[in-house]
């Protein structure tokens, strides 16, 4: 593999991005014509770490959980993600929605219903970003969302982990 990269000189990015693409970094996502791809993501009772591959098609966070915001079957409570330029990193272990409310880089989504959703702040869901979200269910659930695949972008920041 040293061998290809140096040969045509590619940048590391690009290689890190193949080399993951061909170790099946992208299993959940099927593309179909038009390019046109779809993720699906098994959400258990209770908190879930997820990654978004693909840019949906209405990426507003109402729309992407809209299938489970009703009271038809399993329903998500909230969503949330850390936004690194806002705030200090700290390792979350059991994530407490009310501690986290005044935390800086904390933007979270809650069911309409909740009386909590005047708080909302995470409007858009962006792909290459990761969320947790809370499935208020006995049952699993599957998220499924359209979209167009993205490119990671990978950066670099001095003295981070």
């Amino acid at each position: 593999m040293k061998g290809i990269i140096s040969k045509h000189r590619w940048k590391w990015p690009v290689a890190v991005f193949l080399v993951l693409a061909s170790v099946g970094a992208y299993a959940g996502v099927s593309c179909g014509a038009g390019g046109v791809c779809t993720q699906t993501i098994q959400l258990n009772p209770g908190w879930n770490a997820i990654y978004l591959k693909i840019e949906a098609d209405n990426s507003e966070t109402a729309q992407v959980f809209a299938d489970l915001l009703d009271d038809t079957g399993p329903r998500v409570s909230s969503v949330w993600t850390w936004l690194a330029d806002r705030g200090d990193f700290e390792f979350i272990e059991d994530p407490n929605t009310e501690a986290l409310l005044n935390e800086p880089g904390w933007l979270r989504f809650f069911a309409p219903d909740n009386e909590a959703s005047l708080l909302n702040n995470l409007h858009l869901l962006p792909a290459n970003q990761a969320y947790l979200v809370r499935l208020e269910s006995d049952e699993s659930a599957s998220l499924v969302i359209e979209g167009t695949p993205t490119r990671p972008s990978l950066e670099w920041k001095a003295n981070t982990l």
